[in-house]
Parts: C-alpha cells; structure tokens; sequence
C-alpha cells in the first residue's frame, strides 16, 4: 500500500516537473517568439509602409501615361506660344521691346486697361481772308472751276503738263490777276501766294510757294447737269452802245478803235458786280465776235448759282438797266431756240458753225483715240488712210476759256 501511495506522489512530481518544464519552455519559447516578431515587424515595416503609400502597379502606369501627355502638352503650348511670338516679331518692323507675360495675365490687363488709338490732331485752322486777298482767291477759284478749267485752253494744257501743278507766277501773267502783284516787294507774288493757302477745299499750294493746283477731281458733265446749268443762266444784251456793237457786217473803220485791255477788264468787272446784285454768281461769259478782231459784242451770258434767282431776274419788270440802257434779257435755252429760228435750223440739221469752242474732256478723248491710232499706224496707212490717227487738236482760241483768264 505505501509503495502505491510514493509511486502515486512520484508520478505526481514528475507530471508537476513535466509541466513546470513545460511553462517554462512555453514562456522562454513566447519571449522569443515575440522578440522574433518584433524583429520581423521592424524590418518590414519600412518596405510595407512604402508599399502602402506607393501606387499598385496599374495606377503607376496609368500616372506615368497621364505625365508623358501632360509634357506633351505642354511643350506643344511653349513651341506654339514661341511660334506665335516669332511671329508676331517677325511681322512687327522695328517694333520696341516689349516684357513677355502669361496669356492670362495679358488678357485681365487688356480687359482692365483697353488700348485706344489717341486720336489725330485737328487740322490747324486757315486764317480768314484779308479783304485784299479775297478777289484773288476767288478769280483763281473760278480759273480751276468746274465751269472755266475744261474751256480754258492754256490752262487745261498747263495743269496736264505737270501733274495737275501750274507755276504762280504763270497764273499772276494773267490779265486779270496782274492788278494783284506787288512788283515793289521783296516778293511780288506773297500776297497772291498767301490768298491760295486760304482756299478751303479746291487749291493746293505747294510748300515752297512756287506752284497751285485743284485737289478735287474733276469730272465730265453730264446731259442733266448740262441741261441744269444752261436752266440757271441767262442771256442779257444792252452792255455796249448801239454804234459801238460789232456786226458781221459793220466794217472796222465803222466801229472805231476797240476797248483796251484796261477798259475792257474794267468793263468786265462792271458787269459781274451789277449781276452779283441779283444773286450769287457762278460765272458771267463775255460774247465776242470772232470775224471782228475779237470784240466784246455787248450781250453777256450769266451762270447764277441759284434757279431762283435766274428767275426773279428774267422776271424783272421793269427791265434791269446797265448805264441808263435797258438790257433786254431772256433764258440761254430761250435765246437759243431764238437764234435756231432765224438761221433756219432744225433739231439735228448740220448749220453753218463757228469757231469750234474748246472742250478739254473732248481733247482728251481724242488724244487718247490718236495714240490707240498710232499703235496702229501702218495698218491704217496701207487702207490709204494716212492722216487718221492723228487726233483733234482743237480749233480757234477757246474764246470761252480766254475770255475767263482774262
């Protein structure tokens, strides 16, 4: 019985050693293990930390597709940008420098600060006419006219000669302007110089002084502007006393010795002041007679500038006089059906004509027809043609235009 009870207290002290080894394999073998773990959870945790925050690899490749096209991108907008600036340098002709700036920041400045263009300096204005200058200036007004340049011969050749430009001192030879000149002067022709400078829109001066030219174009009439002016002016007779008036058929030695240039312009002047008392005038024609040395033949043809006024004028009544005569007086186209039915004519018949008037827009026509003609030449010669081609010079002395320069 006691050899069973010390074996059972043996076995109980071996199974208590047996576990004591055992907890205390257990604790040493928990000690390491944790030490074990710590060491593991030390040398990955770098890497999983990495691995954390690092993308997978799908997400990287997608980040470095995303990049390559955003530098794509962007060095296609910098060589465009550039392009564009060479450009514009390029274009720019010595252009001053300029800072570059973003084309965002460009465009805020231009919207805050638009640019506007400062604008043009007003014209200095002209001095006013002096009342010395102005009968220069309207006496060469009315040279360069509408109504007289196309008449006037010389001075429609003069002004095609030179680029529409006409020496002064060729316009102050004329009759009517040499009053004008001042030949005791340091410069005879300042005044006559100055009053151009002062016209408002039809001459130009040059800066030396030297030359005058029109500025306006000038244009052919029409049918309707001609109909509208020979509708505006009138025809009036009685500016000469019967015995001094030149016939066809009164000899010379009849008429006595013809006005002088003096007594002549003096007489013109007299006439343009007694119309200009019944409206404004564009010009008044002195009708000659051509077979009697050129004389004055006492009956005017006057241009207002107003329909109305022609009117009132022709219905004077009593008639107007000039030097205690009265002048008999009626419209152009009144006194050209006149002087159509006296001389037998009829609409389109081919009368006896006079002196053929000067017409500058005709003479350039048939200049230009001659050179066309000239180009031509030889062929024309061979049809036994040789004189065509050669164009119309004109013929007579463009009474009209004389008679305006004078």
């Amino acid at each position: 019985m006691a050899e069973q009870i010390e074996k059972k207290v043996v076995d109980l002290l071996v199974d208590n050693a047996e576990n004591d080894a055992a907890d205390a394999v257990v604790q040493a073998a928990a000690g390491l293990a944790e030490k074990a773990a710590e060491g593991i959870v030390n040398a990955v945790k770098g890497p999983i930390e990495e691995a954390i925050e690092a993308p997978v690899a799908g997400e990287e490749k997608e980040s470095k597709e995303e990049s390559k096209e955003e530098s794509k991108e962007e060095s296609k907008e910098e060589s465009k940008g550039e392009s564009k600036e060479d450009f514009k340098e390029e274009s720019k002709e010595a252009a001053p420098a300029t800072e570059e700036k973003p084309a965002a920041e460009s465009k805020a400045e231009t919207k805050e600060e638009p640019k506007t263009e400062e604008p043009a300096a007003p014209a200095k204005p002209k001095e006013p006419v002096t009342d010395a200058e102005a009968p220069i200036l309207k006496q060469v007004e009315f040279y360069f006219s509408d109504q007289n340049l196309p008449t006037d011969k010389f001075l429609w050749k003069a002004v095609h000669s030179n680029d529409g430009w006409v020496p002064i001192h060729t316009i102050a030879s004329f009759k009517r302007m040499q009053q004008f000149a001042n030949p005791e002067a340091e410069d005879p022709l300042a005044v006559i110089v100055s009053a151009l400078r002062k016209s408002p829109s039809l001459l130009e001066v040059s800066e030396d002084g030297t030359k005058v030219k029109r500025v306006k174009a000038l244009q052919a009439p029409d049918d309707k502007s001609k109909d509208e002016a020979n509708a505006r002016t009138v025809y009036a007779k009685g500016f000469l006393p019967e015995d001094k008036v030149p016939t066809k058929d009164t000899p010379a030695s009849e008429l006595g010795a013809p006005l002088t240039r003096e007594e002549e312009l003096a007489l013109q002047i007299e006439i343009e002041k007694f119309f200009e008392g019944y409206g404004k005038i564009v010009q008044v024609r002195l009708r000659r007679r051509t077979e009697q040395q050129n004389r004055f033949k006492g009956s005017v043809f006057a241009e207002f500038e107003k329909l109305e006024d022609a009117t009132k004028f022709l219905a004077l009544d009593p008639k107007p006089t000039f030097q205690g005569r009265e002048l008999k007086t009626m419209s152009k186209p009144a006194y050209c059906e006149m002087k159509k039915a006296e001389l037998g004519f009829t609409d389109g018949a081919n009368g006896k004509r006079g002196p053929r008037k000067f017409n500058g827009f005709k003479d350039n026509e048939s200049r230009k027809r001659g050179n066309d003609d000239d180009d031509n030449g030889d062929n024309k010669r061979q049809r036994g043609n040789p004189r065509r081609g050669r164009g119309g010079r004109g013929r007579g002395r463009g009474g009209r235009g004389r008679g305006g320069r004078d």
